[in-house]
């Protein structure tokens, strides 16, 4: 028996609002938008972060409570941008959302009334510097506690600025005979790098095995047992902005060194250099110089 068809069938499936949990919110997140981007990869881990937090919770029950909540527990294993970073994410999601469910793109949702995302506030990064910069003689201290792999992974760390997920990715696929640069993708932000090869990282590359430019076997061990051994503490990321530091107290530019550091833009580059009054007072010096003196 053949039903009789409804007019306002059509009018009524508009009408009708549906529930998604965040995982099905972020999978959509993920098809229709994050996943076309050109390097998808590079933000994958902060949509996972964020997938692992609020899974199974339903997408209209998310309150700006809950985003400062994720704050607060990912502010224990990240940096401050990484958690912007993420937060920024939950707010263009919701935003996707309420604009994809008007235009009919995805069924209509429920959701918050308003963007929980949107009511919480990011975290200032212009105050925010790396200070910690390894004096020459604190590095020459501190590679006389290393073994040969740990000190060609510290050289080189120093040398192209590069981030430890890069440099253990490193590899001679990554040479290019013709410019004679290093050329790769940054795993963190998917952006293009290419440092030259000069004649230490020409050395290093010489003096490895295999297809792989670095050995980080036993890595965590070696750095903290070097690190007792010299009595000089740090953080292994901070051989990136000292090598960016001792590039600028070598005369180069901070687009050079920007384009070095592979930041997207020259904020970034400043929050890893911040002038010091040593900085001005030389910068002062040399302008008084290039003036010819009329008293």
């Amino acid at each position: 028996m053949n039903l009789p068809s409804c007019p306002h069938a059509g009018l009524l499936l508009d009408m009708i609002v549906v529930t998604w949990t965040m995982d099905h919110a972020i999978e959509e997140f993920w098809i229709k938008h994050l996943g076309r981007k050109r390097h998808p990869q590079a933000v994958w881990p902060h949509v996972n972060a964020i997938r692992k937090f609020f899974t199974g919770r339903a997408v209209q029950n998310i309150t700006y409570l809950d985003v400062e909540n994720f704050r607060n527990e990912q502010l224990r294993t990240v940096s401050a941008s990484t958690v912007n970073r993420r937060h920024g994410l939950i707010t263009t999601l919701f935003n996707k959302l309420e604009e994809w469910s008007e235009q009919g793109i995805i069924p209509k949702l429920k959701l918050p009334k308003k963007n929980p995302g949107s009511k919480v506030k990011l975290y200032d990064e212009t105050t925010r510097v790396r200070k910690r910069v390894v004096r020459q003689d604190e590095f020459s201290l501190f590679m006389s506690a290393c073994d040969k792999d740990l000190r060609k992974i510290c050289l080189m760390a120093v040398l192209t600025l590069l981030r430890k997920r890069d440099l253990m990715k490193l590899s001679k696929a990554n040479i290019d005979t013709y410019s004679n640069m290093l050329s790769g993708i940054q795993t963190k932000t998917g952006k293009p790098y290419q440092i030259p090869i000069s004649e230490p990282i020409q050395m290093i590359i010489n003096d490895s095995h295999g297809p792989k430019i670095l050995d980080f076997t036993n890595f965590k061990r070696k750095f903290y047992a070097a690190r007792k051994k010299s009595g000089v503490s740090f953080w292994f990321r901070d051989l990136r902005r000292t090598g960016a530091v001792y590039l600028m107290e070598s005369g180069q530019n901070l687009r050079t060194i920007q384009e070095f550091l592979g930041h997207k833009n020259l904020t970034m580059t400043q929050r890893y250099l911040p002038i010091s009054n040593n900085y001005i007072r030389a910068a002062g010096d040399a302008l008084a110089q290039s003036v010819p003196n009329f008293f």
